[in-house]
């Protein structure tokens, strides 16, 4: 059990929120396009198959936020890892008019 929750804390949490949300997504394609092939090898839409609006929203929010996320992490850990990898900060630019 200690070594099932290592593994949950080291856990990284937006690459397995984007990977679930891809799979979500690639699942209701696969199920979309198997649902039209079927349709066209038997000749009858008794079998169509259509996602609701409501899941394809909650696809498209958990989408954005995902993107949201992860283009937030990258902008807020840069300075974190250039200094990580041994590289000093860039010199904060003073504005000459008010240093005398």
């Amino acid at each position: 059990m200690d070594r099932l929750l290592a593994l949950w804390g080291k856990l990284p949490t937006t690459q397995a929120r984007i990977t679930v949300t891809l799979c979500c997504v690639i699942a209701t394609t696969v199920r979309y396009v198997m649902s039209q092939a079927h349709v066209l090898s038997n000749g009858t839409v008794t079998t169509f198959w259509s996602p609701s609006y409501e899941w394809l929203g909650f696809l498209l929010l958990m989408s954005g936020v995902d993107a949201i996320q992860y283009l937030g992490k990258r902008a807020t850990d840069s300075g974190f890892v250039a200094a990580k990898q041994g590289n000093p900060p860039a010199p904060v630019p003073t504005d000459p008019a008010t240093t005398s």
